[in-house]
């Protein structure tokens, strides 16, 4: 991926994927908790402050930062009377790279950044009026075409906001060239299909009018990956999140990813997460035990 310093075709940047998972304001849902670097955060903290633990290093933040953590799995731990405005976000391409680079955090004044705040609070406003239910499953709440539309106003209204932001913080975004048009197809039925039906390869061939062979080559060509493995990928990202990030039971998240049954789940999850989820679970556990707030310390 190459810096993008000049202007590129309509077509190329309509291949970028940029969804909202959710938007929250107020109190954190727990002062301690696995952080989890997909999808991207943005985060005010407006009382308190917030400490990401990444292995050994740690990040923290005061009141009145806008912060952006980087892409890694870490720790978080929020102090008690902390407040926070948060935005969970994907905006990437096809290939799976970030729009713009998240190797390392990010954070700038909020005094620097008051449109991106602005356009924030109205996104949440719009989000608690359009949608019933937890602000977390977005993705899964019903939509009638009109919320759909002001939904997708409000949030490229702050995504707008958010990308002169990066550029304050000296990011450039990334481009990819032109796809091919049965790439973008197959990329969009692969994700409308919701992961817990059956993944065929000769189905999606068949849609975009190729052999097997020929889908793998021209996805490989195009975006690095086949089918299978981009399909595969979406599994991995939704298996981490609801595994760190919720209480339900491993064996719901089993038949909501598609398996038949927990065992067949945990034999994926060993090859594809490097445990198995109940394993995963108790390492996150352990984690947030080893990192309590008190022993926090330092700042970014």
């Amino acid at each position: 991926m190459e810096p993008m310093s000049s202007q590129a075709p309509l077509s190329n940047w309509s291949n970028l994927r940029l969804i909202l998972d959710w938007a929250y304001k107020g109190k954190p849902s727990s002062h301690g908790g696995s952080y989890l670097g997909h999808p991207c955060a943005a985060w005010l903290i407006t009382a308190g402050s917030v400490t990401i633990t990444y292995d050994s290093q740690r990040e923290t933040y005061e009141a009145g930062k806008w912060i952006f953590p980087r892409a890694s799995n870490g720790v978080q731990q929020f102090s008690k009377n902390a407040e926070l405005l948060s935005i969970r976000f994907e905006a990437e391409w096809p290939t799976g790279e970030p729009l713009f680079d998240r190797t390392r955090s990010l954070s700038i004044d909020a005094s620097l950044a008051s449109d991106l705040t602005a356009k924030s609070e109205r996104l949440i406003r719009v989000i608690q009026r359009e949608f019933k239910g937890s602000p977390i499953k977005l993705q899964m709440m019903q939509a009638s075409l009109h919320q759909h539309l002001v939904y997708q106003r409000y949030l490229y209204e702050w995504f707008v906001a958010y990308a002169r932001v990066m550029k304050t913080l000296g990011l450039h975004p990334s481009s990819i060239g032109e796809l091919d048009t049965r790439v973008r197809d197959g990329i969009a039925r692969l994700e409308a299909q919701p992961l817990n039906t059956l993944f065929r390869e000769a189905d999606l061939a068949k849609n975009l009018r190729l052999s097997i062979s020929q889908m793998n080559k021209l996805f490989c060509r195009c975006i690095g990956r086949t089918p299978k493995a981009y399909w595969e990928n979406r599994r991995i990202k939704s298996a981490q999140m609801v595994l760190l990030g919720s209480t339900r039971s491993i064996k719901s998240i089993a038949f909501d990813l598609g398996f038949n049954s927990p065992s067949h789940f945990s034999v994926w999850a060993k090859r594809h997460l490097g445990a198995s989820p109940k394993a995963i679970r108790e390492d996150h556990v352990a984690s947030i035990k080893a990192h309590p707030p008190n022993a926090i310390v330092g700042h970014n």
